[in-house]
């Protein structure tokens, strides 16, 4: 059985609609480009609380969703906190997919 939401990243990815890395996120949040953060159940707090601020701050959706290895693997890396989704899009069939459970 296959993931869907770790599939649409993988696609999100080879199109270049996702952001990585902290200045890579940071970068399309100034730019306001982002459409929704993903996070791994396990990414670590420093990096959980960074991103939730930037969320809120920002009126971002976040979810979260998988492990770092499983975010990692599904982008091409061996391991990834997080990512931001920068097409409304994807986004939005990420959300369909996990019944809409973002994080509040």
């Amino acid at each position: 059985m296959t993931d869907s939401v770790l599939t649409l990243l993988g696609f999100a990815q080879k199109s270049g609609k996702l952001a990585t890395g902290h200045e890579g996120i940071i970068r399309q949040v100034k730019m306001k480009k982002v459409a929704l953060f993903i996070l791994a159940n396990d990414a670590p707090d420093k990096r959980v609380k960074d991103i939730e601020i930037l969320a809120d701050t920002n009126r971002i959706p976040l979810i979260r969703y998988g492990t770092c290895e499983e975010l990692g693997r599904s982008i091409g890396r061996s391991v990834s906190g997080g990512v931001a989704v920068i097409d409304p899009r994807f986004a939005e069939a990420i959300l369909h997919h996990t019944d809409g459970r973002e994080k509040k």
